[in-house]
């Protein structure tokens, strides 16, 4: 039998099919869906993947109401398929944290995936820094013991490019040109070109400069994964031995699921 994985954040929601007995899944087999589904995507995606040996959904979500859509969707059009949203009860993780139910599944989720990715012994252990950069960013800490110790949450370049053109007069809507910037210029020479160049930037010296902040506080080197579409466009601004990896909150529920199934 097969399963849905779901990732549904604030602007999208990326979806993958996995066996269940391995749990596992390519890069290239995800599928990215606007999260307003007001189309037929979902069941497009569905008849894409021969959805009819479907049994179960497993769910991350940050977006309720955008969750409620798509359950609703999915379920009408499988309408035996058992759907599970995860929460924090479900993540092994341990975490050091005023509330863990408050945390976001997402970042539990990411951090997991890179906890199960390292595999160190106990020994052999060394903390892990996790950034996962959307709508928003996320730098989580886990330390060399193995523990969640919660991280900082900032404006994704998205978010930083819709907030400048809705509080200003005059600076225009940029957003769709993003992913196109030339990083190897320092200024832009248009009102445009500035904006892509001061936005990106800044995310990529924020995201450089936490991290920083952050490694002076322990008593080793940590082992640095980063995830999201938005280092797409920044990460040449960033350390290239830094752990690069596509879609880890989905790695994260493939993990939670395959651990849950062998206990």
């Amino acid at each position: 039998m097969q399963a849905i994985l779901a990732d549904i954040g604030n602007s999208s929601i990326k979806l993958v099919i996995v066996d269940r007995e391995s749990c596992h899944f390519k890069t290239n087999a995800v599928r990215r869906l606007d999260s307003k589904l007001a189309d037929d995507s979902l069941s497009q995606f569905l008849a894409e993947a021969k959805g009819d040996s479907l049994s179960h959904c497993f769910v991350s979500s940050v977006n309720n109401q955008v969750l409620q859509t798509f359950l609703k969707q999915l379920q009408t059009l499988v309408s035996d398929i058992d759907c599970h949203v995860l929460t924090a009860d479900d993540v092994a993780l341990e975490t050091d944290v005023q509330s863990r139910t408050s945390l976001g599944i997402d970042r539990l989720l990411a951090a997991n995936a890179a906890v199960q990715m390292v595999g160190h012994q106990p020994d052999d252990r060394k903390p892990l820094i996790v950034i996962d950069s959307g709508t928003a960013v996320t730098i989580d800490l886990v330390d060399a013991s193995g523990v969640f110790r919660g991280g900082v949450i900032f404006p994704g370049a998205e978010t930083s490019f819709r907030s400048l053109h809705r509080s200003t007069g005059d600076l225009p809507d940029v957003f769709d040109q993003w992913k196109d910037v030339n990083l190897e210029l320092a200024i832009g020479n248009s009102t445009e070109s500035a904006i892509l160049t001061g936005v990106l930037t800044a995310q990529a010296c924020s995201i450089q400069g936490i991290v920083d902040r952050i490694t002076k506080t322990l008593d080793a080197d940590p082992v640095v994964f980063a995830t999201g579409g938005g280092l797409e466009p920044v990460r040449k601004l960033l350390p290239n031995d830094w752990h690069y990896t596509d879609h880890l909150v989905l790695h994260g529920i493939a993990a939670t699921i395959g651990n849950s199934d062998q206990n």
